[in-house]
C-alpha cells in the first residue's frame, strides 16, 4: 500500500516520537489542546486557530518542573522534552504554535493512575492558563496573546484527520452570547 504524503509525515512522526520514548512497538496516544476562536458545532465545521503564546507556554514548563527530564528532540516539528513523574512512568510534551500536544503509550495511560493524573494535571494547567490569558485579553489587559481564544479543543492524534475528543467554551455564561464574532 503506498502512504500519501500525510500519512508518511504521520509514519515519520510515529518513528521520531517512538525512538524519543524508547518506546518500541507500544501504541501511543496523541492528545492535542488547541485554543480556537470560536466553538465548532460540529466535527465537520471549520475553525481557526488562536495559538498559544510564549508566556502561556513558560506557565506550562514552570507547572512541568517538577517532573524529570529525560530527554529532549523534535516531533512533528515542534520542540518536545520527554518527563517521567514521580513513579518513572514516562511521557513526551511537544510545543506547537498552535497548542501542546501530549504523547505517550496507551497502555500506561489506562492502567497507571499516576500517569494518568499527571496528564490530567497539566491538561488542566494548559486550560487553566489559556482561558486566564484569553479573559485578560478580552478585557484588554496585557496577556501576551495575540488573538483571542473563546474555546479550546482537545483532539485525539490520528493518521488521517485529527478527531475532536472536548470542545469546550471557557468563557463565563454571561460572555458566550457576545463571543460569537
Amino acid at each position: 500500500m503506498k502512504l500519501n504524503s500525510t500519512e508518511n509525515r504521520y509514519e515519520t512522526n510515529l518513528l521520531n516520537t517512538s525512538n524519543l520514548m524508547a518506546a518500541g512497538t507500544a501504541q501511543l496516544v496523541s492528545i492535542k489542546i488547541r485554543p480556537i476562536d470560536s466553538l465548532p458545532h460540529s466535527d465537520e465545521d471549520e475553525f481557526c486557530d488562536a495559538y498559544v503564546y510564549p508566556d502561556e507556554y513558560q506557565n506550562f514548563r514552570d507547572f512541568l518542573s517538577a517532573e524529570r527530564l529525560i530527554a529532549t528532540g523534535l516531533v512533528n516539528q515542534g520542540q518536545t522534552v520527554r518527563y517521567a513523574n514521580v513513579n518513572g512512568e514516562d511521557y513526551l510534551f511537544v510545543e506547537h504554535e498552535t497548542g501542546p500536544e501530549i504523547i505517550a503509550a496507551l497502555a500506561l495511560i489506562t492502567s497507571s493512575l499516576t500517569l494518568g493524573k499527571s496528564i490530567v494535571d497539566l491538561i488542566t494547567t494548559i486550560i487553566k492558563t489559556v482561558s486566564e490569558s484569553g479573559e485578560k485579553k478580552r478585557k484588554g489587559e496585557p496577556s501576551g496573546r495575540y488573538q483571542a481564544a473563546k474555546a479550546i479543543t482537545i483532539e485525539n492524534v490520528r493518521r488521517r484527520k485529527p478527531k475532536s475528543l472536548r470542545s469546550f467554551n471557557y468563557l463565563p455564561p454571561e460572555m458566550r452570547s457576545s463571543s460569537k464574532n
